[in-house]
């Protein structure tokens, strides 16, 4: 008989707890990003994106495949009740996650200085040094996290989530502040905020190593015989090692194409290291902000997921189709507003969010326009990706991504190295990337379901009420752009930019139901959709 453990949640609630965790980690990296750039400056937080970039793909190369394959293992044995079983895979998955740990710090540690050169900012190096040490953490508390997602237990991940993104906000910043009032060095700034994400994965260690404690107190003695040693790493690797290579082999494109974007500004076009950084800083806090929608449709994205995941258990297609439609139009719903008002209001929203530095928002504005139409592109890549998945299909987003890498670096190469585009070139290359991988994995999709589904269901009737939207806010800010004229300052951009955002968000909200493009099927996949469907009265 399978195992009934008092703490395991359904697989709707479990992926419910890990959306909201994500979401709420997006916000709070936001918050950490935002006022960073305003403490760094642009040129000391490009310093700090490409000692993450390095971070990162470590942290993919580390991570990606073998909590996967952990939980999975984990999750067999717990359904059989072999408890000797469960504890021997999660020691021997521990050591494997500590071996793994130790070598990628050991790596960035020894080699921080010829990787900072390698991905063309050689000041870079302090920052990759003071990360180092996360990565052993990162690993522990991979081991953990594997552990209790096994078990469908899915508040210490989550949790440890949260706790690390609140140490990196509250350590972070507050070093970099400190470091650079008494230094005025951005550069060692730059190292004192990645110290504080180093002590994030510290704590988020710490209470995922008592979360261990407390479940191992509460689970009795077995009496299987587990599998050797030998036999648990040899199926741990076998699962591993195909979904960590797919995954790093994007982490690599992506680090590849920022260091391209950096060679190209100072080898095509000759500026200095500089001002190369200082292009870099300004995009990447674009970036931060175009993140911060996704952050929203993300989870959204992993709460109906289960939904057509059970539907093809049951093989009901049809049911599975019309779900996957619904999703596809939840995210229609969220992400065509969300591109068209961050275009608009692309300028305002800059200068409120880095108001104390006029030279990153100046050369941020016209990037963040240009990145806007992504934040659909990406939200359709993260949703198309889950469905591909759950329905089995996990090497098409492999190609897609694959593919979508590649033009992104083919595209920046020969666009940043014109002069009048430079790093505007960057943009471009993403919304190639990404627009080619949402066409390849939706066409995917329409192959998959025999009942075909409707492109003018999902995408017209948003972008109708999308369009209308549009203009409404266009006009309330520049109205009230032209009443405060012969005024300027924080406050008065603030009240434009509110006015016109809740002017569109009311405009919006009466379009999608008076237009009948918000459905109550639609809402029946989102926790408590139910409620907001009969609040509406949508049918």
């Amino acid at each position: 008989m399978p195992r009934k453990a008092s703490n395991k949640q359904s697989f709707l609630h479990g992926a419910v707890i890990l959306a909201a965790a994500t979401a709420l980690i997006k916000v709070i990296g936001a918050i950490f990003k935002i006022p960073l750039v305003n403490i760094l400056g642009a040129e000391g937080f490009s310093n700090f994106i490409i000692s993450y970039g390095v971070y990162n793909f470590f942290i993919t190369v580390s991570t990606t495949g073998l909590p996967v394959a952990l939980a999975k293992m984990i999750s067999e044995a717990n359904a059989l009740e072999r408890e000797n079983q469960v504890r021997r895979i999660f020691r021997v998955t521990f050591q494997a996650f500590l071996c793994v740990g130790l070598f990628g710090t050991l790596v960035m540690a020894v080699f921080c200085k010829p990787l900072s050169v390698l991905l063309g900012d050689e000041l870079a190096w302090t920052s990759v040094l003071a990360l180092a040490p996360a990565l052993l953490f990162v690993c522990v508390m991979s081991a953990f996290r594997g552990y209790f997602q096994g078990l469908s237990n899915m508040k210490p991940t989550a949790v440890s989530q949260i706790i690390e993104a609140l140490g990196k906000l509250v350590f972070g910043l507050s070093l970099a502040y400190i470091i650079v009032k008494n230094s005025n060095s951005v550069f060692l700034g730059s190292a004192g905020s990645i110290v504080g994400v180093t002590l994030g994965t510290v704590l988020g260690a710490l209470y995922l190593f008592t979360s261990k404690l407390r479940d191992r107190a509460t689970r009795s003695p077995g009496n299987d015989t587990p599998d050797s040693q030998r036999e648990i790493l040899k199926k741990l690797l076998a699962l591993a090692v195909p979904i960590t290579l797919g995954s790093s082999i994007l982490s690599l494109l992506t680090m590849a194409d920022n260091a391209i974007v950096l060679h190209r500004l100072r080898s095509a076009l000759g500026y200095t290291a500089s001002l190369a950084r200082t292009l870099n800083g300004s995009y990447g806090s674009a970036q931060t902000v175009y993140n911060f929608p996704i952050a929203f449709i993300t989870p959204l994205a992993v709460s109906i997921i289960p939904h057509i995941s059970e539907n093809l258990a049951l093989k009901r297609v049809k049911q599975a189709a019309g779900l996957t439609e619904s999703a596809m139009r939840i995210t229609a719903l969220i992400a065509q507003p969300a591109s068209a008002g961050l275009c608009i209001l692309s300028g305002p929203v800059l200068r409120l969010l880095y108001y104390s530095r006029p030279d990153v928002y100046s050369t941020a504005e016209p990037l963040l326009r240009l990145l806007a139409p992504v934040v659909f592109f990406n939200s359709f890549v993260l949703l198309t990706n889950a469905i591909l998945q759950s329905n089995g299909y996990v090497k098409i987003p492999l190609y897609s991504m694959l593919i979508g890498g590649v033009i992104k670096i083919v595209v920046n190469w020969f666009l940043v190295a014109i002069p009048s585009l430079n790093i505007a070139g960057a943009p471009i290359g993403s919304i190639c990337c990404f627009a080619f991988i949402v066409v390849f994995n939706v066409a995917a999709i329409f192959r998959l379901f025999p009942e075909k589904l409707s492109l003018a269901r999902m995408f017209l009737r948003p972008l109708v009420s999308t369009a209308v939207m549009s203009a409404a806010v266009w006009a309330v800010y520049s109205l009230l752009e032209r009443t405060f004229s012969d005024r300027s300052g924080f406050i008065y951009t603030a009240i434009a930019t509110l006015a016109a955002v809740a002017v569109g968000v009311a405009v919006y909200a009466v379009l999608i139901i008076v237009t009948k493009a918000l459905r109550k099927e639609d809402l029946a996949l989102l926790p408590k959709g139910e409620k907001i469907a009969l609040y509406l009265k949508l049918k």
